[in-house]
């Protein structure tokens, strides 16, 4: 065998066990899981699940990470370059802020996308809630990264900002990845991209 087939079945073998997981979280708690139990739905024996993982924890651990690490923001050249216009033209470009998302948050909602299935098995009561708590945290790194992109000073009104966003996005992305009628990923940014747009109507609003 090749190591790059070789390589393929692991990875074929990683994503048989991470869906059987999400399966076994539609019916039991993340830490009453157990190995047998993955192995049986996976269809794998013990000594296959060890090659990958060295317990349900480091499963979920993993898994974890690495949606987090989808999930950080990437201000991208574009937003920067739109992000330092912003501080030189001022009020005039509001409609443009308005109606124009920056990219790192389409490629945020892109990316919760790609990983529905994953964070609604999560998020769930059955998940583990220490990863909404993780998520909330990132999403205040990123989006206070992304206010000091924009310019907005980090002042008294500046935790009310963030404090607002996080909580949005939060909220939105899980109501977005279980709703029968799912809007499309652009109205989701536009949706997202309200409150961005009003922080910084706010703050060149204030009185000097």
């Amino acid at each position: 065998m090749s190591e790059s087939t070789n390589l393929k079945k692991k990875a074929g073998t990683k994503l048989k066990i991470i869906d059987s997981f999400i399966r076994l979280l539609g019916t039991k708690r993340f830490d009453k899981i157990t190995v047998r139990e993955l192995c049986e739905e996976a269809e794998i024996v013990r000594s296959t699940f060890y090659t990958h993982y060295q317990s349900v924890y480091d499963l979920i651990e993993e898994m974890e990470n690495d949606l987090l690490d989808e999930l950080a923001y990437f201000i991208s050249e574009e937003d920067l370059a739109n992000s330092h216009a912003l501080r030189y033209t001022g009020p005039e470009r509001h409609e443009t802020i308005f109606s124009v998302p920056l990219d790192s948050t389409f490629r945020f909602f892109q990316a919760i996308d790609r990983n529905k299935k994953s964070l609604i098995a999560l998020l769930s009561e059955n998940g583990d809630p220490y990863f909404e708590i993780r998520l909330k945290k990132q999403l205040e790194r990123d989006i206070n990264l992304m206010m000091d992109t924009e310019g907005i000073p980090n002042d008294m009104l500046r935790p009310y900002f963030s404090e607002v966003m996080v909580s949005l996005q939060l909220n939105l992305l899980k109501y977005w990845i279980q709703a029968e009628n799912r809007a499309d990923i652009e109205y989701i940014c536009q949706i997202s991209n309200v409150i961005r747009a009003g922080s910084i109507f706010i703050n060149f609003s204030k009185p000097e």
